[in-house]
């Protein structure tokens, strides 16, 4: 018999280095002008950039959609968060 999984669907979509569209986001943990992290089904996911700014927060839908100058993306662990000292956690 198959298991039935209730994780959401996680995709991004980068649309000319300059709007982000995530979806399967658990957990926005922190962000600025120059970085936004966060929890996904797939693990912690960090986009860094210039001038960013969050469009959309939905966290009932999982989706968050980022705007500003995307210079990159770069995904840890699946529950990489938990294992992340807490002060490394609050200077990222």
């Amino acid at each position: 018999m198959a298991e039935s999984f209730d994780r959401k669907r996680h995709d991004l979509r980068l649309l000319q280095r300059e709007r982000a569209e995530i979806s399967g986001v658990e957990e926005v943990l922190s962000f600025d002008e120059e970085s936004v992290w966060m929890e996904t089904t797939e693990g912690a996911l960090t986009i860094h950039g210039s001038g960013l700014k969050v469009e959309k927060l939905n966290i009932e839908e999982g989706e968050v959609w980022i705007e500003g100058n995307v210079d990159s993306v770069e995904y840890g662990q699946e529950g990489g968060t938990e294992k992340m000292s807490m002060l490394k956690r609050l200077f990222r």
